[in-house]
């Protein structure tokens, strides 16, 4: 476990990335006051871009500051899954776990669930999900395994065991499980994106090139994409194609 989820108390509110006067707040959490307010607090999330993980962390520091644990866990994870180096969102994912008791009721619920029913694929999914960003994702491999042999062409799960293998440095493992999920869901521009991070960090930015291509040339917006595909042809030596990305 994290230095981070092992001393929660040491920052009580998650922080945000608007600035160091937000992430000073201390104190408890407000509650909404009706129905109606919660509901307006979750209209929020129809109004976010949903690939961009720091309004996904922003909008969980709005939740979790009112009391919604679980809607602010939620968001914590969607930023980390956008961004697995955000480490402000892996930050107050944490906190949100381990300062309110939420894991704990969580995992007994899953346990509970998963005793009920070992063929529960979405307590399972779940579980594997809480042991990867918390810090083991050699028992997430073990329970994506098995969810695995019960959905073998779901390029969801193969993406999540991905994620699993790059936690663990097995840059290998992780590309395998990329393009198989590609593979299943070929008009996925997110999963093309992946791959060629993939393939850059290894050492390969032809391939990278290629993957890129691919998923700009199905989503036009997608900035992640065009971002990396700069440091690309520059490395590649095509300055104009960089300036353009």
């Amino acid at each position: 476990m994290s230095e981070t989820a092992a001393s929660p108390a040491a920052a009580t509110l998650p922080w945000t990335d608007r600035g160091a006067d937000e992430a000073k707040q201390t104190g408890s959490a407000a509650q909404p006051r009706s129905q109606r307010d919660v509901e307006i607090l979750r209209g929020l999330a129809r109004r976010i871009n949903p690939y961009d993980a720091g309004a996904h962390n922003n909008l969980g520091v709005v939740y979790y500051n009112k009391g919604m644990y679980g809607d602010a866990v939620a968001h914590f994870e969607r930023a980390i899954e956008i961004d697995p180096d955000m480490q402000v969102a892996e930050r107050n994912l944490h906190i949100a776990y381990f300062g309110t008791g939420y894991f704990d009721e969580l995992i007994e619920k899953l346990h509970a669930r998963l005793e009920a029913n070992e063929d529960d694929v979405e307590a399972r999914d779940r579980l594997a999900r809480v042991l990867l960003y918390t810090g083991d994702p050699d028992g997430a491999l073990a329970e994506w395994g098995d969810v695995l042999r019960r959905r073998p062409e779901d390029a969801h799960v193969h993406e999540q065991i991905a994620r699993a293998h790059l936690r663990r440095d097995d840059q290998d493992a992780a590309l395998a499980s990329l393009r198989r999920a590609a593979a299943l869901d070929p008009d996925n521009p997110r999963l093309q994106l992946q791959v060629g991070s993939v393939l850059y960090r290894s050492g390969a930015p032809d391939e990278a090139r290629d993957a890129l291509e691919r998923a700009v040339a199905l989503d036009a917006m997608l900035a992640d994409a065009f971002h990396l595909l700069s440091f690309v042809y520059g490395e590649l030596g095509l300055e104009e194609r960089a300036a353009r990305a």
